[in-house]
Formats: structure tokens, sequence, C-alpha cells
């Protein structure tokens, strides 16, 4: 395609290496499947904690890690983004959110994390 940019890392050239949780999952499928028609040099590892749900994954790589209420689930996830050399971590559900942007000052990686578009109290109404 003329005028597109492949999402490249600027200091060695190689392709960008993203890892999406829930690997598996109905939503997390349909990201890699989606990632993969935009641009299919990209590397995309999985992790789930269910390893019968992780074996539906369509990631080039999948990796079994603790469930997330586990203490070990960080841990489990900073192996995973050394061991796949991960440039973008994808968490896909909340409770993963929480715990990664938590932690995120020990994970050699950067985040992309949706923004809530709910205010602090989303069944509260406001009085004028």
């Amino acid at each position: 395609m003329a005028g597109r940019t492949q999402p490249y890392r600027e200091e060695d050239g190689m392709p960008v290496r993203l890892l999406i949780t829930g690997a598996g999952s109905g939503p997390s499928s349909n990201l890699i499947r989606s990632l993969k028609a935009g641009d299919p040099s990209l590397f995309i590892a999985g992790c789930h904690s269910d390893r019968f749900i992780l074996k539906k994954s369509s990631a080039d790589r999948n990796f079994l890690v603790h469930p997330v209420t586990h203490h070990a689930f960080l841990r489990d996830v900073a192996r995973v983004v050394a061991r796949a050399r991960v440039d973008l971590l994808i968490p896909t559900t909340d409770a993963e959110v929480r715990a990664l942007s938590r932690a995120r000052r020990r994970l050699s990686c950067r985040f992309q994390m949706v923004r809530s578009t709910r205010g602090p109290f989303p069944n509260s109404r406001q009085s004028t």
C-alpha cells in the first residue's frame, strides 16, 4: 500500500511485538484477527490463565499465566514480556487493566489502555 508505514521499532528495524491478554477468548480473538488483517507482519503473543481457552488462540505464540487474582500474575506477565520481547501490552479485561496499571513500572514495555468515557460516578445524576 502506498504511503503506509509499517510499525517497526526505531532502534533495530524489527517488527513490533504485541502481547494480548485473554488470548483465546472471543474479544481477544477478534482483536488479534483485526490486528493481523491490518498488518500481517505484526508478531502477536497471547496469554491466558485457562489452558483450554488459550488453545483456541490464533496468536503467533501463547503463554499460560496465573489468574489475574493470583499473586504470581504480574511475575508471569513480566516473564512473558521479557521472553517474547514485547513492545506493547494490551490488556483485555478491567481486572487486568487495574493490576497491570499498578505494576507498569515493573514491566519493560508500553501499555495500550482504553480511557474510560464514564465519569467517577456513572450511576449518579448531577443536580442543577
